[in-house]
C-alpha cells in the first residue's frame, strides 16, 4: 500500500504562493521560447520544471 503523500507546511504566506505561480509561469514562457527558438529539449525541460513549480 502506498504511503500518503505527506502535504506540505504551511508556512509560506500568500505572496510566497503568488511567488511561485510567477515563477512556474515565467519558466513555462521562457520553455516556450526556447522551443520556438529550435532548443526543443531544454525548452522542454524547462517547461515542465515550470509546471511542476505550479503545481507544488
Amino acid at each position: 500500500m502506498m504511503p500518503d503523500v505527506v502535504e506540505k507546511p504551511e508556512v509560506g504566506t500568500k505572496a510566497t504562493s503568488v511567488t511561485e505561480v510567477f515563477a512556474g509561469i515565467f519558466l513555462i514562457l521562457i520553455g516556450l521560447l526556447l522551443i520556438r527558438f529550435g532548443f526543443f529539449f531544454a525548452g522542454a525541460l524547462v517547461a515542465v520544471v515550470g509546471l511542476v513549480v505550479l503545481a507544488f
